[in-house]
C-alpha cells in the first residue's frame, strides 16, 4: 500500500525492501520538527515492525491528544553505481491452448523472447488463474505446436495425442531459441498440458 501510494519515489524499490519503524512523537509542530530532524541525522531506528504485526495491535493505545503515531519508512537502496536488471518488455504474442479444453478457449499470452520457458509457465498460469488454481506453474508442461487458425484446427486438436507432439520444452531454454522470429501470425503456437491430463 505504501509503495503504491508513493509509486514515483519507490518505483525502483520492491515493497519487501521497505523497512517500517513505529514511533510516537509529540503533537506539537515545533517539538515534532525537532524530533524529526534528530531522527534524520541519527538514523537510530529501534522499533522495526514485524510484517505479521496487525495494525489494530499497533495503534490500539490512546495517546490522549498529546502525541501522534508515526511510521518511518527506510528504503534499502542499491549501492552507488549498482543498477537493477532491465525489465523485459513483451515483444511477442503466443496463442495457447490447454489440452482438454474447447477450441474457443484458446488465449493469448504476451511475453518477451528473452524470457525462459520456465518464466512462460508462470505467465501462463497467471493468465488463467481459475483453471490452474490448484496447479503449480512447474507442473505445467509446454509443447511447441504450430498450426494455422483454419477449418482443420479443431479436428487436429480433438484427435491430438502427446506422442504426436515434439518433445516438451525445457524450462531453462529461452523463448528466442524455441520459437521462430519474427513470430508466425495467425497460428496456434503453444499447447499447455497439466500433470493430471
Amino acid at each position: 500500500m505504501i509503495k503504491n501510494k508513493k509509486s514515483v519515489d519507490f518505483r525502483d524499490i520492491d515493497a519487501n525492501a521497505l523497512d517500517l519503524y513505529y514511533i510516537t512523537l509529540p503533537d506539537d509542530d515545533e517539538r515534532l520538527e525537532a524530533e524529526l530532524d534528530q531522527i534524520k541525522t541519527s538514523h537510530n531506528f529501534k522499533s522495526r515492525l514485524n510484517p505479521r504485526t496487525t495494525l489494530s495491535n499497533l495503534f490500539k493505545s490512546d495517546l490522549g491528544g498529546d502525541g501522534m503515531h508515526l511510521i518511518i519508512i527506510k528504503a534499502l537502496l542499491l549501492p552507488a553505481g549498482a543498477t537493477k536488471p532491465p525489465v523485459a518488455v513483451p515483444d511477442t504474442v503466443l496463442n495457447c491452448w490447454v489440452r482438454g479444453q474447447q477450441i474457443h478457449q484458446i488465449f493469448r499470452v504476451e511475453t518477451s523472447t528473452t524470457k525462459t520457458v520456465g518464466d512462460l509457465r508462470k505467465v501462463t498460469k497467471n493468465k488463467t488463474p481459475v483453471d490452474f488454481g490448484d496447479v503449480d506453474a512447474d507442473h505445467l508442461t509446454l509443447y511447441k505446436f504450430i498450426h494455422p487458425f483454419d477449418g482443420s484446427l479443431e479436428n487436429a486438436l480433438r484427435n491430438l495425442t502427446l506422442s504426436q507432439l515434439e518433445k516438451h520444452l525445457w524450462a531453462v531454454h529461452t523463448l528466442s531459441a524455441v520459437f521462430e522470429l519474427p513470430p508466425v501470425e495467425g497460428c496456434l503456437r503453444l499447447i499447455v498440458s497439466m500433470w493430471h491430463l
